[in-house]
């Protein structure tokens, strides 16, 4: 429901248009309908990489082997085939196949209307069935259609990785294994057809047939003397009201009745005010998952111990997000999305940015335009940030739509070059002509920019208008050389004229910097006091102004005169606050004189809070005898009652930051905010129940029945504590005026739940596995290691996943987190030496952090080497496939898999079992080419060969282990006696633990820890 909320907003804000909007929210409630709200394999994403493949191969080679010509392929094959599986979601009336098809199709949920030569009569492919099977055989040939009937889910085999696949497992004989292939799908064909013709329309003849049967089975013992009672049970079951009417029980049996009766209104009255509490919940959910996002981060960061300074960062720019987009991001909003629901949304974001790039506005091409606008997602970037760095393999084009931003060249040091702001468009050539960046670009106020990855362009743009992209390269080239010789000229006045020299020798950025982070911490910290002000003064106006209205009709004089003196005093308040939030407070990048000059206003604040703040501040006074008009002329006070909610949950926020390390704080807090609503609602009840008392005049009222008022002589004290006791129970029971602790136990039960939220969570997920497991019939060994590592990784995680919670951070505060969390490790990691700082940033960014329980094997001694691993914690062990023998150890800090992984076509020498519950790091193959592409050619290609060099002079040392243990073996020795070795040991035996001495390490490598490098060096000589 978070994620319905916050897209609903988001589109109501972007302005939408409706059909775009009841596609989008249609899709989520069939997503409800279907999937429980859980995403396709949601279920099974978080487990390790060995029992996700296990899960996945039952789900996807099963119904690869259920294709006729692949049902008699080699597992490897099928397994390989799996792989390149994939997901696809369509909406209802999408074409999933509208001119050739390129990949065969599985259907998981859903239907799908096909019709082409294959199928002249049409016909409805539901769940289970495949379709476009030819297209693998007959790429190309193949004119099959095929349109989504309701919301399909698909899985998808490319036709592309079919061929690829086929090639690398048959080689030269790949082509005449596919005409096998082709011959026993035809022989396949020519058995369906003969069985159609066989059935014929039985099919479709018993199902005209039958009807749906309506009336009860002849020997029910249901008979026509029962029709009443039944009918009874009808209504009490479609009962929807509350209570019993004024009608008093009085004999047992009417008291039996009775008490039935309202414990049946009593569930329907939570019924309905849980449904009201869901409305009013949907009323302010952007502000409430704000809170609880911000709640979520501050105990994560507390968790895996952040540092303080990047924790004040993190807060900044989700701060920055809440109050600049004021709505979720744009990639929450189209995750899961079908791919043209997608595509159609982005062009409405995006239909302004594309046209701000001249290179493909001259292309005069609409379509292309179309394609490249779908393509556009939006980034955040906050002050200080940078796009990339100079030197950078550019996979990024940047579109600003608001903000600006600086330009910088490593030439001139710190001094500017160029600047950015509303529109300017950058990166087109150098994403074009897959070109480095020769500038970095750094953010000097919070940007917002479209961006387009080089990715995506190519799959898509290139691919489909070949002819229009080597235009586009031709007129990139000469865009490129005039904006180079441009910047050379900047480049060289700034450093020859020495006028501009002068004046540019203390020039940081191209826009006047009003506000340095020293203020705008001051201005929080001042805000925060002001806030708690103002919260007290709005809590202390919706008490104080009801109760006069109630109670005080005629007060004395001295209290007369306190209230009019705090009247005065709260509103003069209010009114500082106005201006403050309008000046200084919503205002980015102005300081304390801002108050004064008045030179920036808040839109922000103008356009969605003003108006409100004002009419609640309206200076309406009475000055007569009356004191009751005097308390109505209060009356616009209490519209500020909406935002004390919000202002309570900041509070809490703000001390779950400062306590981060005390664990989920804010879980305690939080029903502070109900029991302050609970206690205004009985006051106000009590107010306007005691008024309708005082102004009725009626002698047989309570107030004239009541020995306590009575007994206290009527005084205001006595008879507020009376109506607030009959409001209060009143509220909380149903027709009762006892206080009985009816609902305390469900209360507590779920405040208790709240309070522990990731072990509900937890319990959630091995439900949700069971339900899946039991629906595959997964085997039993594996669901018992599924929830052993369930129950592992909910004590070392408590729930707490720092990639998912920080997955929208800017690049630039990822690889600060993702530093500061694995900087020690990497600082000391054995392959540190031949890496520079850039390189070192990009690897924290780029690993992954998997969990292994006792007994997982982490790599198998023969496969292929596609990941290096790293031991976090937990401890492993090397061992031979074939004696089972125990060659190594690993502990925290180790590196391992590096042989294979580094050695192309290399295999695994040995296997890696875990021996405790461990958590590794993980680099992937592809990851770890991003990273060497994102370097200079000449500083990766330096890189690699040095850490090649690296890898087979510690095979010497590992060679010499071989021959020891072989030698131990022999003599009799076995290796019950020899304990394993660390694998850092196992490296010196050939005299090193790291790179040896005639490795080349150019300049470029050395990092900020040059110390520890030549101390390391000093090591191996």
């Amino acid at each position: 429901m978070e994620h319905v909320d916050n897209a609903n907003e988001y589109m109501q804000m972007r302005h939408f248009p409706e059909a775009v909007r009841e596609g989008v929210l249609g899709y989520y409630k069939n997503a409800w309908a279907t999937h429980h709200a859980l995403h396709h394999g949601e279920v099974v994403e978080r487990l390790p990489g060995h029992l996700r493949v296990s899960v996945y191969s039952i789900l996807k080679a099963h119904r690869i082997q259920n294709v006729a010509f692949l049902s008699k392929e080699s597992i490897e094959l099928v397994n390989t085939l799996a792989l390149h599986i994939e997901y696809c979601v369509y909406s209802p009336k999408d074409w999933v196949i509208e001119k050739l098809p390129d990949g065969m199709y599985f259907v998981l949920r859903g239907t799908v209307q096909l019709d082409g030569p294959s199928h002249p009569q049409g016909r409805i492919a539901k769940t289970g069935d495949h379709f476009a099977e030819g297209c693998l055989l007959f790429p190309g040939k193949s004119d099959e259609r095929a349109r989504a009937q309701t919301y399909c889910d698909l899985y998808k085999l490319p036709q592309r990785d079919f061929s690829k696949t086929l090639k690398i497992f048959y080689r030269e004989n790949a082509q005449e294994h596919l005409e096998n292939m082709r011959s026993m799908h035809a022989r396949h064909d020519q058995q369906e057809q003969k069985m159609k013709r066989m059935l014929g329309r039985s099919n479709e003849n018993a199902a005209a047939s039958t009807t749906f049967v309506v009336q009860d089975p002849e020997n029910s013992k249901y008979t026509i003397q029962m029709a009443y009672l039944r009918s009874l049970y009808w209504a009490i079951v479609a009962l929807t009201t509350v209570g019993y009417g004024d009608i008093v029980a009085f004999s047992t049996y009417e008291s039996y009745f009775a008490a039935c009766w309202v414990f049946v209104g009593a569930i329907i009255n939570y019924g309905v005010v849980g449904a009201m509490s869901n409305i009013i919940s949907s009323l302010t959910a952007s502000s409430h998952h704000h809170s609880e996002k911000m709640n979520t981060v501050n105990v994560t960061l507390g968790h895996f111990r952040i540092s303080e300074s990047i924790r004040a960062r993190i807060r900044q720019f989700y701060h920055q997000q809440l109050y600049v987009q004021k709505v979720t991001s744009e990639a929450q909003l189209l995750s899961g999305l079908p791919n043209q629901l997608r595509h159609r949304i982005s062009t409405i974001l995006h239909a302004d940015s594309v046209r701000k790039v001249p290179l493909f506005v001259d292309a005069q091409n609409e379509r292309l335009l179309y394609e490249l606008t779908g393509l556009f997602r939006r980034q955040l970037y906050q002050r200080g940030d940078p796009f990339f760095t100079e030197g950078t393999l550019c996979e990024e084009m940047y579109v600003v739509v608001n903000g600006r931003a600086n330009i910088f060249s490593k030439r001139v040091g710190a001094i500017p070059v160029g600047a950015l702001s509303a529109g300017d468009a950058f990166g087109v050539c150098e994403l074009l002509l897959q070109k480095s960046f020769n500038t970095t670009v750094i953010a000097a106020t919070v940007v917002d920019v479209s961006v387009i990855t080089y990715k995506s362009f190519v799959a898509t743009i290139e691919r489909h208008f070949s002819a229009e992209v080597e235009t586009l390269r031709m007129q990139a080239t000469q865009q490129q050389i005039i904006d180079t010789l441009t910047l050379e000229a900047v480049i060289d006045n700034i450093k020859s004229r020495s006028t501009l020299v002068k004046f540019t020798d203390k020039c940081t950025s191209m826009f006047e910097e009003k506000e340095n982070w020293a203020h705008q911490r001051n201005k929080m910290r001042i805000r925060l006091y002001w806030d708690l002000i103002i919260l007290l003064l709005d809590i202390y106006n919706a008490f104080q102004v009801t109760f006069r209205i109630g109670f005080l009709s005629h007060p004395p004089s001295s209290a007369r005169l306190g209230l009019v003196v705090s009247d005065f005093v709260g509103d003069a308040l209010l009114l500082a606050d106005i201006y403050l939030k309008f000046y200084y407070f919503e205002c980015e990048e102005v300081g304390l004189s801002n108050l004064i000059s008045r030179e920036e206003r808040s839109t922000t604040y103008a356009r969605h809070e003003l108006r409100s703040d004002l009419v609640s501040s309206l200076p309406l006074y009475y000055i007569g005898s009356s004191f009751l008009a005097m308390s109505l002329c209060r009356l616009p006070r209490l519209l500020r009652i909406r935002q004390v909610p919000e202002m309570i949950d900041s509070l809490i926020m703000r001390l779950q930051q400062r306590f981060s390390t005390g664990g989920n704080i804010s879980a305690y807090l939080s029903p502070i905010k109900l029991v302050l609503i609970l206690i205004f609602a009985g006051h106000f009840a009590a107010c306007i129940f005691y008024l309708i008392c005082h102004t009725d005049h009626n002698p047989k009222s309570w107030t004239h029945h009541d020995p306590i008022v009575h007994m206290e002589h009527g005084s205001v004290g006595v008879l507020y504590l009376r109506a607030f006791y009959w409001a209060l129970t009143t509220l909380t029971l149903v027709g009762s005026r006892e206080i009985v602790p009816l609902g305390v136990p469900g209360e507590l039960s779920e405040l208790i739940l709240e309070m522990d939220k990731t072990k509900k969570e937890f319990k959630e997920r091995e439900s949700h596995f069971d339900e899946f497991a039991k629906d595959h019939n997964l085997p039993g060994s594996i669901r018992t290691r599924v929830f052993h590592y369930l129950k592992f990784q909910h004590t070392y995680f408590r729930g707490m996943d720092i990639y998912a919670t920080f997955s929208d951070l800017s690049p630039n505060l990822r690889v600060q987190l993702m530093m500061d969390l694995h900087g020690v490790t990497l600082q000391n990691l054995c392959i540190a030496p031949f890496l520079n700082q850039n390189q070192i940033n990009g690897l924290a960014l780029r690993l992954k952090s998997e969990l292994y329980i006792p007994g997982d094997t982490i790599i198998v001694e023969g496969d292929l080497g596609h990941k290096v691993y790293i031991v976090k914690g937990g401890t492993g062990m090397v061992l031979w496939k074939s004696t089972g023998t125990a060659v190594a150890t690993l502990t925290a800090g180790s590196l391992f898999g590096e042989v294979a992984f580094f050695l192309r076509g290399q295999r695994r020498i040995a296997s890696v079992q875990a021996t405790t519950c461990t958590e590794l790091l993980v680099l992937g193959r592809r990851a770890w080419e991003d990273l060497l592409a994102s370097s200079p050619r000449e500083e990766a290609e330096a890189t690699e060969r040095a850490l090649v060099q690296w890898v087979q002079y510690c095979l010497k040392g590992y060679n010499r282990m071989t021959v020891e243990i072989v030698k131990n073996i022999k003599s009799g020795g076995g290796d019950a006696e020899t304990k394993p070795l660390p694998i850092e040991e196992l490296r010196e035996l050939n005299g090193m633990t790291g790179a040896p001495q005639n490795i080349y390490l150019p300049d470029t490598f050395k990092r900020s820890s040059a110390s520890a490098l030549e101390e390391r060096k000093s090591q191996y000589a």
